[in-house]
C-alpha cells in the first residue's frame, strides 16, 4: 500500500465512523473480540470495513478493495493504517507465549504427538486384510484413556468385521461428524455388551477424535474436554452438547487457524525448527492444539492478563465453597437430571495431576490398595525389615490414614505372616493366602522375594518409583468423587460398612472381615485430605430405602455436625466400633425422579437435611427440530400441559426423550413415542386409555369394538351396559399425521 492510497483509505475509516455515530448499528453486530478504539468509544470492524468497501465501489476511488474474512485479518488492517484495535479475548497473547515457550522446552513434551501422526498418518486401513493385526498396529499414547485401547483390541479380535464397518462409517466424509461420534460411541458400546462385557467401553470424543486425527491428520487433530471447556470460557462461547463438543472445537480451531496462524510465518518456522522430519509447515490444526495443550495448562503464565488456569480453577473452588453441602436435583422422567450431574457437578470434584502435592497423590493411590499390597511396598523399599520399620513406613502411614483401623500393628503382622512362602521356619501359621512372597528370618527381619513380586504384584514396583520420582502428568486427572445409583436391594452395609465374606485366592475356608462402604472410604480420603474438596453422586436416590442407607448418619451429614463446624459429631460405627464423622469438604449431591416418588413423601429426617433443586421440562429446547406443520416443542409442552390438568406436574414428561431426533426423521419419532411416551403414560395411567386417548388423540388411541361380544346368559343378571372402551393403535402410520390431531391441526 503506497502513502497515497494510505492516507484515502484513513479519510474512508473517518468517514464510516462519523456514519456509524448517526446510524447505531444492530446488536447482532456486539463486539464480543474487539473492536476499533476512537475517542474512547469502541466501533464494530467488520461494519467499518463494510462501510470503506462502500466508499471504494461508489466514489470509485483509485485504492485496492479488502477482499477479507471477520475477526484478526480485519484488526490487522486496520492498524496497518494506524487505528487502535481494542481486542477482547486475544489469542494473539497466547501465540506469543507459545513462541517464548517453546524456545526454552524445544517441544520436547509434546513432540510424540507429531511422531505419531508422522508414523501413523492414514492409519488404521480400513481395507487391511487383518483388520485386528491392522488395529493392534496403531498407537495412541497417552493421548486417549488408558482403558480405550485394550477395550478396542478386545473388540476389533472378536468382532473384527462389525468394527471394521464401525471405523469405515467414522471415516466416511460425507456422514455428519457429530452422527459419527454418536454413532461409533453408541454401535460398539451394543457390540461390546454383546460379547458379556459390562464394563465401560471408553469411545468417547477423546478417544474417537484421535482415531480421526491419526487417520486424517489435516482435517482433524486431539481433543480434551477439559481444554474444550477452557477454550470456550476463553473465547466467551456457549460449549455444545454431548457429542457435538468435537464439532464445534473443531470449528473454533479453524477459526483460530484462520486469523491467527496460518499468517504466522516466524510460529510455522520456529516449531518446524524443532520437529524438522516430522512437521511440513502444513498441518497447522495440530499447531492449534499445542498451543492449547500447553498455554492453557500452564500453572503460571504472565503473558496472560487474568492467568487463564489459575482463574478457572478459582472459580471453581468459589463455586463449590458456594454449594449446599447436601442438595438433591429432582424432577419428571427425562429431564436431564443425570446428565446435569455428568455435564455440570463432575468437572468440580476433578483435579489434574499437577495439581497435587506428593502426598495427596499417593494418598489417591493408597486409597484403593489392601494392607497386603501397602506391605509388600513398604518390605521391597526397606528390604530388610522388623515390624516397626514397616509400621513407620510412608505408605503404611498414609493407609492408616485412610483406614478406621485401630491395630495397624497386629494388622500388619497378621498380614506378613499369612503372606509367607510355605517353607519359611520362623512362621508358623497353618492358614495362608496367596500371594506367598514374604519371608522372615532369625532375627524377625522381613524381606520379600523381588521375582516373585514381578510375577504376583507387578504394580508395587511401579508406584515404588512413582513415590521416589514424583512427576505428576499434565494430562492425568485425579475423581474426587465416587457415583452411585440407589436401588431397593442397596444398604448400609454398602454405604457405610459392614461384615462381608473373604475369600482370597488359596484360601479353602470362608472368613468374614469388616469391610468400609463406599461412602465411609470417601469420609476417610476427604477427611485426610481437608484441602480438597469430595463428593459423592447418589443418583435415584429416593429409590433406596434411605433411611436404613444412611442408618446413624442422618444426623451426622448436617453442615453444623460435621467435622470442624460448630456442633461436630462423632459416633461409634456398629461394626467397626470406630469414631466416625462425616468431612466438611464432602458434598453429597443426589438425584431424585418425582414419578416415582415425589418429594413430600421422601423421609422427613432426610428432606430437612437437603437443599432441592427442581428441574423441570425445557420444551423450549426442542424449537428447532421440525417437522411437516409443527414443531416438537409444541408437542411437548401440548402433552405437559393436560398430564397437568389429568395428573399433576410431577409426572409431566422431559424434554430429552425428544432432544436427539433430527428434524423431519419420522422414523425417530416414532419410536420417540412408541419407547418412552407411551410406556411412561401407561405407567402414569395405570392403563387408563381414556386419560391417555385425551392426552393422544385419535392418531394414538382408538375406540374398542365390543359391540359383537356376547355375554352367557345367567338367571337373574342382566346384561351390562357397555360405555365405550379405548385401546392404543397396533400400528402408527403416518406419524406426522397423528401428532398433528394430538395437536388439534386437523388439515
Amino acid at each position: 500500500m503506497t502513502e497515497n492510497e494510505k492516507a484515502i483509505l484513513q479519510e474512508c475509516v473517518l468517514k464510516a465512523i462519523q456514519f456509524l455515530d448517526k446510524n447505531p448499528w444492530e446488536s447482532r453486530y456486539n463486539i464480543r473480540k474487539g473492536g476499533l478504539l476512537y475517542k474512547g468509544k469502541l466501533y464494530p470492524t467488520k461494519l467499518i470495513l463494510g462501510n470503506i468497501i462502500d466508499q471504494i465501489n461508489n466514489d470509485k476511488l483509485d485504492v485496492p478493495t479488502p477482499r477479507l474474512s471477520g475477526g484478526e485479518p480485519i484488526f490487522k488492517y486496520l492498524e496497518k493504517l494506524d487505528f487502535i484495535i481494542e481486542r477482547k479475548n486475544d489469542f494473539s497473547s497466547i501465540i506469543a507465549a507459545y513462541k517464548k515457550h517453546i524456545q526454552e522446552t524445544h517441544l520436547e513434551h509434546e513432540i510424540y504427538k507429531w511422531k505419531l501422526i508422522s508414523e501413523f498418518s492414514g492409519r488404521p486401513n480400513t481395507d487391511a486384510l487383518d483388520f485386528y493385526e491392522e488395529i493392534k498396529i496403531v498407537k495412541y499414547k497417552n493421548l486417549v484413556y488408558q482403558m480405550a485401547i485394550p477395550v478396542l483390541h478386545h473388540l476389533a479380535k472378536v468382532k473384527p468385521d462389525e468394527m471394521r464397518a464401525l471405523f469405515k462409517m467414522l471415516f466416511d466424509e460425507k456422514i455428519d461428524l457429530s452422527s459419527r461420534l454418536n454413532t461409533f460411541n453408541t454401535k460398539s458400546l451394543e457390540i461390546y455388551r454383546g460379547i458379556g462385557e459390562t464394563l465401560g467401553h471408553h469411545q468417547d470424543e477423546r478417544t474417537i477424535s484421535s482415531y480421526l486425527t491419526l487417520h486424517n491428520p489435516k482435517k482433524y487433530t486431539f481433543y480434551k474436554s477439559s481444554f474444550y471447556k477452557k477454550l470456550c470460557n476463553f473465547l466467551d462461547v456457549k460449549a455444545a452438547k454431548k457429542n457435538e463438543k468435537y464439532a464445534h472445537y473443531l470449528e473454533l480451531l479453524n477459526k483460530i487457524v484462520q486469523d491467527y496462524i496460518q499468517d504466522d510465518e516466524e510460529l510455522k518456522s520456529l516449531v518446524k525448527s524443532f520437529v524438522p522430519e516430522q512437521y511440513d509447515g502444513d498441518n497447522l490444526l495440530l499447531l492449534a492444539q499445542d498451543i492449547l495443550y500447553q498455554m492453557f495448562d500452564l500453572s503460571s503464565d504472565d503473558t496472560l492478563s487474568d492467568n487463564e488456569e489459575v482463574e478457572v480453577g478459582d472459580e471453581i473452588i468459589k463455586e463449590i465453597k458456594s454449594m449446599d453441602l447436601n442438595q438433591i436435583l429432582y424432577g419428571p422422567p427425562g429431564t436431564g437430571k443425570t446428565f446435569k450431574l455428568q455435564d455440570e457437578f463432575f468437572d468440580k470434584f476433578t483435579v489434574k495431576e499437577t495439581s497435587l502435592t506428593r502426598e495427596q497423590f499417593l494418598e489417591t493411590k493408597v486409597a484403593d490398595l489392601t494392607w497386603w499390597q501397602v506391605i509388600s511396598i513398604a518390605v521391597l523399599d526397606i528390604g530388610k525389615a522388623k515390624v516397626n520399620d514397616i509400621f513407620n513406613h510412608e505408605f503404611i502411614r498414609l493407609k492408616e490414614k485412610l483406614s478406621s483401623s485401630k491395630t495397624v500393628r497386629p494388622t500388619i503382622w497378621g498380614q506378613l505372616q499369612s503372606h509367607t512362602i510355605m517353607d519359611c521356619k520362623y512362621v508358623n501359621v497353618s492358614n495362608r493366602s496367596e500371594p506367598l512372597f514374604f519371608n522372615k528370618n532369625e532375627n524377625s527381619e522381613w524381606t520379600i522375594d523381588k521375582e516373585l513380586i514381578i510375577q504376583y504384584y507387578p504394580e508395587a514396583i511401579e508406584l515404588l518409583e512413582i513415590s521416589k520420582n514424583y512427576n505428576p502428568k499434565n494430562d492425568s486427572e485425579i475423581k474426587n468423587f465416587e457415583f452411585v445409583t440407589f436401588h431397593q436391594s442397596f444398604s448400609y452395609e454398602d454405604f457405610i460398612e459392614g461384615i462381608k465374606p473373604k475369600l482370597e485366592d488359596g484360601e479353602s475356608d470362608l472368613s468374614y472381615e469388616i469391610k468400609d462402604g463406599v461412602f465411609k472410604k470417601l469420609c476417610l480420603r476427604a477427611e485426610a485430605d481437608p484441602n480438597s474438596n469430595f463428593a459423592i453422586f447418589i443418583d435415584e436416590i429416593n429409590r433406596g430405602n434411605v433411611s436404613a442407607i444412611f442408618g446413624e448418619l442422618i444426623t451426622l451429614i448436617e453442615s453444623d455436625k460435621r467435622l470442624g463446624a460448630e456442633n461436630e459429631l462423632r459416633i461409634k460405627l456398629p461394626y467397626s466400633k470406630t469414631d466416625f464423622g462425616v468431612p466438611s469438604n464432602l458434598y453429597i449431591i443426589g438425584t431424585m425422579n418425582t414419578a416415582d416418588r415425589s418429594v413430600e413423601a421422601l423421609d422427613t429426617a432426610l428432606r430437612r437435611r437437603f437443599s432441592f433443586t427442581e428441574i423441570m421440562p425445557e420444551p423450549e429446547l426442542l424449537n428447532k427440530i421440525l417437522f411437516s406443520g409443527f414443531n416438537l416443542q409444541e408437542v411437548l409442552e401440548a402433552i405437559n400441559d393436560r398430564i397437568e390438568v389429568l395428573l399433576d406436574r410431577d409426572h409431566t414428561i422431559g424434554h430429552s426423550y425428544f432432544l436427539k431426533l433430527n428434524s423431519n426423521d419420522t422414523g425417530e419419532l416414532r419410536a420417540a413415542f412408541q419407547n418412552a411416551i407411551i410406556p411412561l403414560l401407561q405407567e402414569y395411567f395405570y392403563h387408563d386409555y381414556e386419560k391417555i386417548a385425551l392426552i393422544l388423540g385419535s392418531g394414538f388411541v382408538e375406540i374398542k369394538d365390543n359391540k359383537s361380544i356376547k355375554f352367557a346368559s345367567f338367571n337373574g343378571l342382566g346384561k351390562p351396559e357397555i360405555g365405550n372402551q379405548f385401546e392404543l393403535l397396533k400400528e402408527i402410520g403416518d406419524i406426522e399425521q397423528a401428532v398433528k390431531l394430538l395437536l388439534n391441526k386437523n388439515d
